[in-house]
């Protein structure tokens, strides 16, 4: 999969090398000396109106490295590196070797802006600094003094744009900065492992890690290291199991990083942040498919650069990748899904919504076929459903046997007799009915139909407003063992239930069921997919009774 993130790469434009996406909380305007809290804006989109929200700290392409000790970043950088804000033993340290290496870069470059920064910094006080910053009302980090451990940017007036500028997207400044990151890195001759070629290749750690992952660290996680006994083997040291040239590193580093910087190519769900990207065109997935599928469908689904021009000048990907990116101690896990065609995926998302409609025309995207299965996800392990759910609506791959079990036995649990077809629909993405080559199979969903009937039998005969029944109570037995339990339970729907006045219709209704069945055929058990049928023709049953005549005779007509 590094393979296939490199390639990618290369239809980017990354950043400089040693720059990398990272949050600035404070910006300092070199003409004025004033310091300003940055901040992000966020919409959150609500059912009557769109609440605006301004978040603390905006992303910025940065200079970035590896922390070793007290290496500084160059210009933009904590206050504690700037100003000496905090109190801890290094902090004198971090403030030399900050100055040291600014002082190197204005002898490097001439730059006369960056003469402005080392005028500012040395005639700043940590006092003078923290009182600017508690008039801003940004909250420090828990035992922080303001400004200590967050980052601080520079800004100038450029006079051929006429706008404000950071100070470290100056060209002189931006290969200052590369030279000295790449001089950082411990390197050797060799061949790199995933293209191939003789070159530079990094003995220890990759340079950079990856910031954002669920489950991974707030400082980033590592792609790959081998900085542990527990990682080497065959006498192997460090990076010799898996030599990668920096090129190569600095390449599929930044393409992860231009994946989640970007809503078409990243989504998180879950503890995982599933990723994907075509091989031109930088082509990925509507946004809107994760919460509005139907409005994905009338906008287009795949959707890259070109998005906008006519589909004849359009050039689709000929594979579409996607994987999956998961925390885990400080190292990232990077798992291969599949790779695929766009047009089949469009196929494929086309065949999840059809199934849905089967119930109603209510299209729900995936997130909800996630929570049918779980009493809290936020409690349980969700990893291999969610991965499985993304596999079948993009992918069409088939649904694990646990997804239907899980939601069986919430159906179970909870006498679920599907107010809402939520988790009718996900049983009938495992089914994908009208499969039916079993003779079981075909009598484990009329029995469900069935068992609906007997269901709303006892609802109207006693007039209940809760839909707590025998039938609901058996559920479990129903769909697993039909034949000891329903001859039970119908002898007592008949005689209680189906001879009042208000159930002649219902009668009318099983009677038209009991063409198709006969109790005597009934098997000692269901395996899960009959199960799974039984449920799927209880719902089914459920739209049908409750479905306006008038529609009913349209659809006929």
């Amino acid at each position: 999969m590094l393979a296939e993130l490199y390639e990618f790469s290369k239809q980017l434009q990354l950043p400089p090398v040693g720059y990398s996406t990272n949050t600035a909380h404070y910006s300092i305007d070199l003409e004025t000396s004033l310091i300003s809290l940055l901040q992000t804006k966020t919409i959150k989109i609500g059912k009557k109106e769109d609440k605006v929200f301004f978040k603390p700290g905006e992303k910025l392409i940065l200079p970035n490295l590896n922390r070793n000790g007290v290496a500084p970043l160059l210009i933009a950088d904590t206050g504690e590196y700037l100003f000496g804000i905090g109190s801890s033993k290094d902090t004198h340290k971090k403030v030399s070797s900050y100055l040291e290496l600014l002082q190197e870069c204005w002898q490097v470059t001439s730059d006369p802006i960056l003469e402005k920064v080392l005028k500012f910094i040395q005639e700043s006080t940590p006092e003078s600094i923290i009182s600017q910053l508690e008039t801003l009302g940004n909250k420090p980090p828990k035992d922080k003094k303001p400004g200590e451990s967050e980052r601080f940017v520079f800004y100038y007036q450029n006079p051929e744009t006429e706008q404000a500028e950071l100070v470290t997207n100056r060209p002189r400044i931006q290969q200052f900065w590369s030279q000295h990151f790449l001089s950082k890195q411990t390197k050797k001759a060799g061949n790199c492992i995933i293209t191939g070629q003789e070159t530079q290749v990094l003995t220890h750690i990759l340079p950079g890690k990856l910031k954002g992952i669920p489950g991974g660290q707030s400082t980033g996680s590592a792609i790959s290291s081998f900085d542990k006994s527990a990682y080497q083997s065959w006498a192997w040291d460090n990076c010799q199991n898996a030599p990668i040239g920096i090129d190569t590193a600095l390449g599929f580093l930044g393409g992860v990083e231009m994946l989640q910087s970007n809503p078409r190519h990243h989504q998180k769900f879950g503890n995982q942040m599933f990723v994907f990207w075509g091989n031109q065109n930088q082509e990925g997935i509507n946004p809107e498919f994760w919460q509005d599928v139907q409005a994905c469908r009338l906008k287009g689904l795949i959707q890259g650069i070109n998005t906008g021009k006519s589909l004849n000048t359009r050039h689709y990907s000929s594979k579409f990748y996607l994987g999956i990116l998961k925390g885990n101690m400080g190292r990232v896990a990077i798992n291969k899904i599949d790779s695929i065609s766009p047009d089949a995926i469009a196929d494929n998302v086309e065949q999840f919504c059809q199934l849905q409609q089967w119930f109603e025309q209510w299209i729900k995207p995936i997130w909800v076929f996630r929570k049918a299965a779980f009493f809290d996800p936020n409690k349980e392990h969700t990893e291999v459903i969610d991965t499985a759910l993304i596999q079948f609506a993009l992918l069409g791959k088939e649904l694990p046997q646990i997804y239907a079990k899980k939601v069986i036995d919430r159906i179970c649990a909870e006498q679920d007799t599907f107010a809402s077809f939520d988790r009718a629909k996900a049983l009938f993405f495992y089914t994908q009915y009208p499969n039916m080559n079993d003779p079981n199979d075909q009598i484990a969903y009329q029995l469900g139909r069935i068992t609906f009937l007997m269901h709303m039998a006892q609802i109207k005969a006693r007039k209940q407003e809760k839909e707590d029944t025998n039938v609901t109570r058996s559920l479990k037995t129903l769909s697993t063992t039909p034949s000891q339990v329903f001859g039970r339970l119908y002898q007592g729907c008949y005689a209680h239930h189906l001879l009042e006045e208000e159930t002649k219709y219902i009668k009318l209704l099983l009677d038209e069921e009991f063409r198709t069945i006969s109790p005597d055929n009934l098997p000692d058990n269901f395996t899960l997919r009959q199960q799974s049928l039984f449920f799927v023709g209880f719902a089914k049953k459920r739209a049908e009774f409750f479905t306006k005549k008038s529609n009913k005779n349209n659809e006929e007509e």
